[in-house]
Order: structure tokens, then sequence, then C-alpha cells
């Protein structure tokens, strides 16, 4: 091979970057011949195998040179499928070979250089190929992509009977998708007869079903003619301490938890060939994360491949690991230990810390009405009984707890233990990140995160907290409300009294504003309003935060998608149905910190999201001025962050530990010398156009008569002003 017209420059720096480039190509030009070479040897000896005589191999020495330089990119570019190397082999063999022949030496020529090639690989890394790996379940090449982009392309997937694949890679890479074709049957070549069981890691679909628990079992389309009712019931049993109370219950009363157990029981009652699991630990206690632990490392019949964050059950469940590498799935014999030894740059995998540059920014909350430090009480709970709806026995029984603004909490305990209502401060701003946290985005998957963020927040009200049943007043109230003359019509704010009293303002239908009254919060939750307090009070927190005059414009949502590390590709033009599970995760947080709360509560933040990422949620946690409570199974994950532990047993709560104090970190208070930019940068931004919130529709923010920046209070006056006309 030789390369023509290339220059040499002489002189001065240019004589460095050519000679660089040259020694460069060189190499690479180096490395090719030796490929060649290898590759002539190869297809030497397997035509000698073939081949009638020696000197016909002599005879058509030059066409195999051809050959082996046309299959020698195919082997740098680790493509060894029968697709790519038939085009490039068999036509030329069959110029001095019968068709059948020149079919069995092109599949032995591609078949010993793959393996030459995997013997290289694992020598590089120190390992030796296992010549028994058990029997073979599928050994194919295939491509695969989501929408418009290739997530694998011509990839080798070699699975063996008995084997427990762990899946890695970074967080969009495609594992969840691979999973699902697979058990969709779209993997091109995959064996039309093995069985496969996709167990997944949301349970979105299932919301609202009022089948009995036993019987989605029992008429399982997969278990109806190969298990009893009789056998699945024991099952779920002795295995999962499933009782009368939940297998006669409704699936959609369960917990997360319980409906993965469920989710494992069926797959293991099916016994398939292949086990599909996506995050499998997710919302499960350590005993049942125990019990499966066991299950799988005595599994000899079917195949698992996994995806899981869990370190320590990879660790003790995983014979390979299959890594995302250049869309080619890349396998290493050994546990996820052995991997990170043999892929030092992978250790990310393996430790809870973010490696690559990845954060997440949290806004510090502003400062709450009597609360001067973060050891003030700001909710509590006392005496609480608590149960799921449709369940017979209550899951918490007499339980009292005090959160205190430097809350740094973990509450963990059984699956399904459950958490009440609490009392907070009215002016305090809470986001909650659900367990299930896919369900906050579920309705939205046709528009963008921008798009959804822009609804949620529109009119700087939170419209999902607004659709929450504790927000709405009940039928008996609703007919008593805004009907007839006197009657109450809405509440529009809300004040203190000198005792320290709250009191809303409240209008009457058919009666002029000044003849508006101040009622106490006891006796509006009296008739049945108590709702409307608690959306007066979201109202006055988030005008506290500033949220009424936050700019919603595709730029500014986006600049906050970026503390989040969602980039613009997938923030403003993706759609969140095309996101992966880690990138919804990013989306919710970043929903939850649209409002600047001052507690954020985690229902097991661990679901989803990859080790760095996972890494990079800590040090926000850490560095975050609010309060966090997270409910979680993962100490690896809250033992670094929670001095404070909730832990829920038997209907029972037990306090361990005492959250730290630390100083108050809050949004500092704004000088004159901000408002005056924020208001140039919003008129600035309006004359650029674009700007949906009307505040910036006002030309000049300066008090005319003080010379002053406008407050807050004053720019709403006026908002609200040229709003009327």
């Amino acid at each position: 091979m030789k390369r023509s017209g290339s220059t040499i420059s002489t002189g001065g720096s240019g004589m460095g970057l050519s000679g660089s480039h040259n020694s460069m190509e060189t190499l690479a030009l180096r490395q090719i011949a030796e490929v060649e070479g290898k590759l002539l040897a190869q297809l030497t000896e397997v035509l000698q195998e073939v081949a009638p005589s020696p000197a016909e191999i002599e005879e058509h020495a030059t066409m195999m040179e051809y050959v082996a330089n046309l299959c020698s990119t195919l082997f740098v570019d680790n493509d060894f499928s029968g697709k790519a190397w038939g085009p490039c082999v068999k036509p030329y063999l069959s110029c001095f070979l019968p068709p059948d022949e020149a079919s069995m030496a092109c599949e032995l020529f591609r078949s010993r250089t793959e393996k030459q090639a995997e013997q290289e690989r694992m020598a590089n890394l120190g390992l030796e190929i296992e010549e028994d790996m058990g029997p073979e379940v599928c050994n194919i090449y295939f491509s695969l992509a989501y929408g418009g982009k290739v997530l694998l392309h011509n990839t080798h997937l070699f699975l063996h009977r008995g084997k427990k694949y762990g899946l890695l890679g970074h967080n969009g890479a495609g594992k969840t998708t691979l999973l699902r074709n697979i058990a969709n049957g779209k993997i091109e070549g995959m064996p039309k007869q093995l069985v496969s069981v996709f167990v997944e890691s949301h349970f979105d679909d299932e919301a609202g079903v009022t089948t009995p628990v036993l019987d989605v079992i029992t008429q399982d389309p997969m278990l109806v003619h190969t298990k009893t009712p009789a056998e699945c019931e024991a099952y779920l049993r002795e295995n999962l301490g499933f009782d009368d109370e939940k297998l006669q219950g409704e699936l959609s009363a369960l917990s997360g938890g319980w409906r993965m157990k469920l989710a494992l029981a069926r797959c293991a009652l099916i016994n398939p060939d292949i086990m599909l699991l996506d995050e499998p630990t997710n919302h499960l206690d350590h005993k049942t994360v125990a019990w499966f632990v066991d299950k799988l490392q005595k599994e000899t019949h079917a195949t698992v491949l996994v995806v899981s964050h869990d370190t320590g059950f990879l660790d003790n469940v995983c014979t390979d690991i299959i890594h995302y590498e250049n869309q080619k799935l890349v396998r290493y014999p050994g546990n996820l230990s052995n991997f990170v030894e043999k892929k030092p740059e992978c250790r990310s995998y393996y430790e809870l810390a973010s490696t690559g540059g990845l954060s997440f920014k949290f806004p510090n909350p502003g400062r709450l009405e009597g609360v001067a430090n973060t050891s003030r009480k700001i909710a509590y709970l006392q005496n609480v009984d608590y149960k799921y709806p449709g369940a017979k026995q209550n899951q918490l029984t007499g339980v009292s707890s005090t959160c205190a603004w430097r809350a740094g909490c973990a509450c963990w305990g059984p699956t399904g233990a459950g958490v009440g209502e609490v009392w907070q401060h009215h002016n305090l701003r809470i986001s909650y990140v659900a367990q299930h946290s896919f369900h906050h985005v579920e309705a939205h998957l046709d528009k963008s995160p921008v798009e959804y963020i822009q609804w949620r927040f529109k009119n700087a009200e939170d419209q999902e907290s607004l659709a929450k049943d504790s927000m709405k007043v009940d039928e008996a109230a609703a007919d008593l409300l805004g009907q007839k003359y006197g009657q109450i019509d809405k509440l529009t704010g809300s004040r203190h009294t000198k005792g320290g009293k709250l009191e809303y303002e409240v209008s009457f239908v058919g009666k002029r504003e000044k003849d508006n009254a101040f009622i106490s919060r006891e006796d509006l939750e009296k008739l049945g309003y108590g709702p409307l307090c608690k959306q007066i009070d979201e109202k006055v927190a988030a005008e506290a935060a500033g949220v009424d005059l936050r700019n919603n414009t595709t730029t500014e949502v986006q600049a906050h998608l970026d503390d989040f590390n969602l980039a613009q590709e997938f923030g403003t033009y993706g759609r969140i149905k095309g996101l992966s599970g880690g990138q919804k995760v990013k989306l919710v947080l970043a929903a939850a910190f649209w409002t600047v709360p001052h507690l954020l509560v985690l229902d097991e933040p661990t679901n989803y999201l990859d080790r760095e990422a996972l890494g990079a949620l800590a040090e926000a946690i850490k560095k975050f001025g609010g309060g966090v409570i997270m409910i979680s199974h993962n100490k690896e994950f809250y033992g670094a962050l929670c001095s404070e532990e909730w832990v829920i047993d038997e209907g029972k709560l037990d306090v361990v530990g005492e959250a730290e104090d630390r100083d108050l970190l809050v949004t500092r208070k704004k000088t004159e010398k901000d408002l005056l930019n924020d208001a140039n940068a919003a008129t600035e931004g309006e004359k650029g156009g674009g700007n949906a919130n009307d505040v910036v529709m006002l030309q000049n923010l300066i008090n005319e008569k003080t010379g002053r920046p406008l407050s807050k209070k004053e720019i709403r006056a006026m908002a609200k002003s040229s709003k009327k006309k």
C-alpha cells in the first residue's frame, strides 16, 4: 500500500507538524500491514485444508493478498459478522473453489480469525479464554438503533447457558433498550425458540389495576399451562412473604418493593432461557436482595443479562461483564471487581464518585419566616396512623418524628411500610421525587423536557401539586363554594396576626373587595376548605422564592436543565419518550428544584442513575443549603450523607442518630445593584423577543420618586395593573 501526493514541509514549526503526522501515518500503516500478514497466514492455513492442491493456492496468491487487505478493515473495526465477511471473501474464493467449499472456507476463515482476535484481546488483559463455557444460547451479530441514534453497530452477542452477564455502559448507551428488544424478539438472528422474561425497573403501566395479586400470577399466559394456582401461591408465600392480605389485595395497592418481588417471582416461576433484569434490586429491602442473590448464584438453566448500579449485587452474581465500547458489546470474564481491575478507567462503575467532571448544581433556598438556624423544626409527625388505600391493616401506628432544616435523614424499612402526611411550616417549599420517578413525566412523553417544565410551572404554580387529592376540596364543601351570594368565593392571601396566628383573606360571592374578611386556618378547615389554605401557602411560598418573576423562556429553562447535566440536545430538541431512565431522573430532579425548595424528599434516589451520576448527586446533596429526607435501602449511598436514620419496622418508627448542625446556607438577599442588573437583563430579554413572563414587559423598573429599583411587591403590583389595562 502506498500513499501518493504527501508533502513534507521544511523549516519552522511546519516541519514538526508534518513529521508528527507522517510518524502516525507510518505507525498506522505498519499496524495494518501486521494485521494483513496475520489474515493472509490464517487464510492460507484454511485453504490448505480445503483446496485441491498447493499449486492452486500459489496460483491465486495475489487474490488472497487482496482478500486479506479487504478483511483487515473489518478486523480493525472488530466486525466479524458473516454479513460483512461474506462479500469480502466468498466471491474471490469461488473463482477457484466450488460454491460449497468456498462458503465453508469463508466461514472457517471468519470464525478462526475471530477466535484469534479474542485470544489476543484476552492476552493483553492478562486473561485466558475459557475452554468450556457451557452450552451455547446464542451467537449472533446485529445492530441496534433507537430513533435516529445508532446504539450498537455490527456487534457480537455470544451467550452461554447458566452464565450471569452484567451489562455496563453510561446512561443513554442503550442498555434497557437492548433488554427490551431481546424480550420483544426484535434482535436479528436471536433464536426464536428461546423463552425470555423481562423484569422492568418501573411499573407505571400497573397504576389503577384492580386485579387481585394472586390472580395476576395464576392467570399469566406464560404460567397458566405450566404451574397450578396452588404452586404459584406456595412460591409467593414461602419465598417472598406474601400473606393473605397482599395476595387478595389489588395489584395497584402494592408498593414498589412488593411489585418488584412479584415480578421476580413471576420470572422464577416461568423458568425462562434468558432472564432480562433491569435494576432488579430497586425498591427491594436487604432480606429480599439476599434471597435473590442466592437464587441467581444457584441458577444453572437460565442465562442472565442484568443492568444494575448496585456494585455489591454485581460482584456477588456476575460471572461475566459485557461493556458498551464504541457501539460494540465487549465481554470481560469475572465480576465487576475483576472488570475494574482490568479497566481502571471504568472505576466510576465501582466508586460512588463523579470522575468525569459530571456535576449537579442545586440552588440554595431562601429564608423561612421565623427560622433563623438549622435546628428549628419545619415539619413533624405526631402519633400518626397510616395505611395504604385498600389495605386492611395500618402500615404505620403511633408514629412521631420531627424534621429540622438541618435534616439529612435516611428513612428505610421493609417494603411497603409507607409514609403519611406531615405538618409543615406554612411557607415551607417541599419538592418530592417519587420512588417511581417516571410517573412525573409519563403523561408528557411527546413534550421536550423544556416544554414539560414550562407546562408544569405555568402561572408560577406547580400543576402536579395542584392535581393532588390533598389540594382539592371535597364535593360537600365544593357545593357551598362560590355558588350563591354571600358564600365564600375564594382565598386571595394570608397574614400573621400579632399573636402569630395564621389567617387567610377570603372574598365572597357578589361582594366588593373591601368586604373581604380574614378567617383563621382552623375555622376554614372545619368548613372543609383546608385544601384552599394549602394552595395559598404554596402560592406564598413560591412568591417568596420569586418563582412568579422567573422567566420561563426556552433559554432560561435550558440553562436550568444544564445545571442537572441534561444537554440542549435532549432538553430542548429531544422528546421525553426518547430519554433514558437516567436522563428522565435528571429531568425530574431539575423540575423539583425549579421552585427552589427548602426541603427535598427523595424516594429511592439511587434508582436508574449510574454510579457517576450518583456521585454527582451525593456531592450536590452535601453542598445543598436545604434539608434532605431520603428513603433508600442503599446503605452505601445514604450512609455517607445522613447522620440520622428513621428505621421503619413492623409499623413502628425508631430514630437512630441525630442530624448534624450545619451553617444555614440560603440564597442571599439581592442588593440594589443585583435588582437593577436583573431589570436590565429582563428588558434586554424582551427586546430580543420570546419572553413569556408579563413582568418583563415593564421597560423601566426604577421607582422615579426614590431612584431605587422596584421591589418584588412593586413589580407584581405594576404587572397586575398593566394586565387590567
